[in-house]
């Protein structure tokens, strides 16, 4: 479905849609962006995760994918970009306007 999945970056934050979930994350509550992979028998897949600066404030998003990546949060997807080029992208964002923006 068009427009059902986004990632939208701005000055308050990160916007994640999917067809099931919306989350939202301010750039204070984000830390330690990284491109991880997931392997599998047959595969391996890069993805870009990051460490929330409070994890007990998004208990449902950590549990689970700390066990499987090693990271407590992570995007659904690449949209379009290498792993590496939107780690960065991110970057410039949290770099810019965390502790600009209330968490």
């Amino acid at each position: 479905m068009p427009g059902s999945s986004y990632l939208r970056l701005g000055p308050d934050g990160l916007v994640t849609k999917t067809p099931l979930r919306t989350t939202r994350l301010s750039w204070n509550e984000v830390s330690d962006v990284r491109v991880y992979e997931v392997h599998t028998r047959y595969s391996r897949t890069r993805h870009v995760g990051f460490d929330l600066t409070d994890p007990a404030a998004h208990p449902r998003l950590v549990a689970l994918s700390r066990k499987i990546a090693g990271v407590e949060s992570g995007l659904p997807d690449t949209y379009g970009r290498s792993p590496e080029d939107l780690v960065k992208l991110l970057e410039v964002y949290r770099d810019r306007y965390a502790g600009a923006s209330a968490s």
